[in-house]
């Protein structure tokens, strides 16, 4: 996983990066590493109920090991290979025996919680900004009080300056979401508009729907959160190329 270069350290996450690269972990297989980076960014933020348990904040929840292997999984050559269910298993006794995580087994998988998770929190922001900013230009002037539009004004102003491809997909985005989930996705014309100009650079209007809709219908939305930039992001790209050629 890559983090962006940050100057600033009064954000804090460079001393929260250091402390991982000069932990015991860092020294480990690189799954290893991988694993407690996946379980930093999937934790909740905040209370919520899944499977009619409540997950407090710094908990996630796994199913099953077999498929957090696959997550991890690496390319060497042309062969994907991922750790073993036992090797898994001995990897999360030592971060207990660590005390880093805690964890408990329930009739659908396992309740992680990640130890002191406070000290990890600006970490997974860091990254899931760095997902949705994946080959976008940052760099924006600060808003000014007369900037600050209405979310719904805001949209339609943005939306109006959006070449039609960009509108296509957007469109069938929040069309998909509303036939197969229910509610309005929330859609930001501006980074996620920009996302999707980028995609359409190496993709055609017709294989990004199909992207989007077999994201829909996938695991890793119910797990990830439905969200074009998630969506578009090169981490779901290639499961989408790999499950479908």
């Amino acid at each position: 996983m890559v983090f962006k270069e940050n100057h600033n350290k009064e954000k804090g996450w460079i001393q929260l990066w250091r402390k991982i690269r000069e932990s015991e972990i860092w020294e480990q297989e690189p799954w290893r590493l991988k694993t407690w980076l996946w379980m930093i960014l999937e934790a909740n933020h905040d209370e919520i109920e899944r499977f009619g348990r409540k997950l407090k904040r710094g908990q996630l929840y796994v199913n099953r090991i077999e498929d957090l292997c696959k997550v991890v999984r690496w390319n060497k050559g042309f062969v994907y290979k991922m750790p073993t269910v036992e090797a898994m298993k001995q990897f999360w006794k030592w971060l207990r025996k660590k005390g880093m995580v805690d964890t408990k087994k329930t009739t659908r998988g396992t309740i992680i919680t990640i130890l002191n998770y406070g000290e990890y929190q600006d970490i997974k922001k860091t990254y899931v900004d760095t997902i949705a900013d994946t080959n976008i230009d940052t760099t924006q002037t600060p808003m000014t009080p007369q900037d600050r539009q209405p979310l719904k004004q805001l949209n339609k102003h943005d939306s109006a300056k959006a070449s039609l491809p960009i509108r296509e997909i957007i469109s069938f985005f929040r069309s998909q979401v509303r036939e197969k989930r229910g509610f309005e996705p929330e859609i930001s014309w501006a980074k996620d508009g920009n996302l999707v100009k980028q995609r359409l650079k190496k993709y055609t209007s017709e294989q990004l729907k199909d992207l989007v809709a077999w994201y829909l219908e996938s695991k890793h939305s119910e797990r990830l959160g439905v969200s074009l930039a998630t969506c578009l992001s090169a981490f779901i790209i290639n499961l989408w190329l790999e499950d479908t050629t």
